[in-house]
C-alpha cells in the first residue's frame, strides 16, 4: 500500500504541475483553455484509476473522484464533461468488475464539484479550508460507501478497517491539488493585471513630449522614453545600460 500512495501522491503533483503549465501556455487562447484543462484532468484520473490502492483482494481505492470533483470544482461544466468522458471512456474499454462502481463515483464527485462550484460563485462558501474540508470528507466517504457496499461480505470490514488510513492520504492530497492549481490562476491574473498596467503606463509615457528617464539606485538607465534621446553629448545618444556618471558631469550627477 507504501508503493501506492507514493504513486498517488506523485500523480497529484504531477498533475498540479501539469495543469499550472497548461494554464501558462493556454492563456493566448482562452476559448481552449477549458478543453485542454479537461483533456488533463481525464488523463490525470484515468492514471489514478490504473494505479489503486490495493488494499485487499477485489477491494481498491484511488484518487479518481478527487481529481474529477477538483475538475467540476475548479474546471467548471465543459471541463468536469471532457474529463469524465475520457475517464469513462477508459473504464468501459476496460471493462473489469469495478469499472460500474468506479463510473458512478466519478460521477457524483464530479456533480458534487460543479455543486460546490456552484455555491462558491453564489458566495455561499470560499475556497478556505474551513469550507473545503467537510466537502472533501464527504466526497471521499461517498467513495467508500459505494464500494463498501458493492464488495462481499468478508471483506467489508477490511475495508472499513483501511477507511482512516485512506482518509489521512486522499484529504491532503486533495486539498494539495485545489490550491495548488488555485495558486497557479492567482498568479496568472497578477502577472495579467501587470502586463496591463505597464502598457497604460507605455501608453501614457509615450503620449509625453518630454524625455522620461528609468534610473536604478546605483544611477544606471534601465530605459529611457522619448522620441529623441537629448543628452549634452547629442540627441542620438543611447544610454541605456549606461551609468548617469558617464552622461552628466558631477553636478548634475549630484543632484
Amino acid at each position: 500500500m507504501l508503493i501506492s500512495i507514493i504513486e498517488q501522491a506523485i500523480l497529484i503533483l504531477a498533475s498540479g504541475w501539469l495543469l499550472t503549465m497548461n494554464v501558462r501556455v493556454m492563456q493566448l487562447f482562452p476559448r481552449l483553455l477549458p478543453l485542454t484543462t479537461g483533456l488533463w484532468f481525464g488523463i490525470v484520473t484515468i492514471a489514478c484509476v490504473s494505479a489503486p490502492f490495493n488494499i485487499g483482494p477485489g477491494v481498491m481505492l484511488d484518487l479518481a473522484e478527487a481529481v474529477m470533483f477538483v475538475a467540476g470544482l475548479l474546471g467548471g461544466a465543459l471541463t468536469g464533461s471532457v474529463a469524465f468522458i475520457l475517464a469513462a471512456g477508459f473504464q468501459f474499454l476496460v471493462d473489469d468488475s469495478g469499472s460500474s462502481v468506479s463510473i458512478i463515483s466519478t460521477t457524483l464527485a464530479l456533480l458534487l464539484g460543479l455543486f460546490v462550484r456552484y455555491c462558491h460563485q453564489r458566495g455561499w462558501l470560499t475556497f478556505h479550508i474551513r469550507h473545503l474540508l467537510p466537502v472533501i470528507l464527504l466526497l471521499h466517504v461517498i467513495g467508500i460507501g459505494l464500494l463498501y457496499v458493492t464488495v462481499e461480505t468478508q471483506l467489508k470490514l477490511h475495508l472499513l478497517s483501511m477507511t482512516i488510513p485512506f482518509l489521512i492520504v486522499a484529504v491532503p492530497l486533495t486539498l494539495m491539488l485545489i490550491f495548488i492549481i488555485k495558486d497557479a490562476e492567482r498568479r496568472q491574473q497578477e502577472q495579467q493585471a501587470l502586463r496591463n498596467s505597464q502598457a497604460r503606463l507605455l501608453a501614457i509615457t509615450s503620449a509625453l513630449p518630454d524625455m522620461m528617464s528609468v534610473i536604478d539606485d546605483n544611477g544606471n538607465y534601465l530605459d529611457v522614453m522619448a522620441d529623441n534621446y537629448i543628452f549634452p553629448y547629442g540627441k542620438d545618444m543611447r544610454v541605456v545600460g549606461k551609468n548617469i556618471r558617464d552622461v552628466y558631469d558631477t553636478l548634475h550627477v549630484e543632484r
